[in-house]
């Protein structure tokens, strides 16, 4: 995750970042997009053991689960309707404006689906805003806010959401995709980092400054039963090529084709 890098502000720990880049034997990338970016940073580590390892999903945790089980985690948290989600952080390079500009331009929310964020983290400056933008876009009633989600409840929300947003300008990795994926969940991205490569183009995408179009992506994804059931279909199969004992041997490759170099 080079976005210390590519966003520097707010990152106190850049230099030492940099420090620890120029003397290490190897590097281990999340994407081919993170790759890119970090040779785009230090082009000298050409010269150096890089690799693209990528996340695993947990499909013992993430797979399609039974309908009424989903629905009772939901209703646990307030969505006792068919809702949108946005899973992550609420930080500013998240997006999260995206979301509730698209949502009030969308046809789900004339259908009362409600736009839920689970998550948390955002400083009280910057909830405030959304919060703002949210009574401004005339979504308020419908918006659900959820911190400090247990980890196992997060399957049953990704299977009982009808779409998983993920708007965000920036991301390392984006495993919320692959887990909705895993979890039969459709969903829609912005055009932007590494998601497009993530996503394999299997959704919707969009520019992250274009709410119109990432609400026209949002209806597809929940209304239209064709699109629906091809982005369904073809993320359960993309998923599956992504698991932990992958990952697992990459990283065994990477370390004995380092270790090899440095001897």
């Amino acid at each position: 995750d080079v976005r210390a890098l590519d966003q520097p502000a707010g990152y106190e720990g850049r230099e030492r970042l940099l420090r620890n880049l120029a003397r290490a034997t190897g590097v281990l990338c999340l994407t081919e997009y993170g790759k890119g970016r970090l040779l785009q940073h230090c082009p000298e580590l050409r010269e150096r053991c890089l690799a693209v390892v990528p996340h695993g999903v947990d499909h013992g945790a993430f797979r399609p689960l039974e309908g009424a089980f989903s629905s009772h985690v939901a209703r646990r948290y307030g969505l006792d309707r068919p809702f949108v989600l946005q899973l992550g952080s609420w930080l500013p390079h998240k997006n999260l404006e995206l979301s509730i500009r698209a949502f009030a331009r969308a046809a789900v929310r004339r259908e009362g689906f409600l736009l839920a964020f689970v998550g948390g983290g955002a400083s009280a400056r910057y909830r405030a805003q959304l919060e703002r933008l949210a009574t401004a876009e005339g979504v308020t009633d419908l918006t659900r806010w959820v911190n400090d989600v247990p980890a196992a409840d997060l399957p049953g929300l990704l299977g009982a959401a009808s779409a998983l947003l993920q708007p965000s300008r920036y991301e390392g990795f984006a495993l919320p995709v692959l887990e909705a994926m895993a979890a039969g969940t459709p969903g829609v991205v912005a055009a932007s980092s590494c998601l497009p490569e993530v996503s394999a183009g299997l959704w919707p995408q969009v520019s992250p400054d274009d709410p119109d179009a990432f609400a026209a992506g949002m209806d597809r994804v929940v209304l239209d039963t064709g699109v629906r059931e091809r982005a369904i279909e073809d993320g359960l199969r993309h998923a599956a090529g992504y698991t932990w004992e992958r990952s697992a041997q990459l990283t065994l490759a990477f370390f004995g084709e380092a270790l090899a170099r440095s001897a």
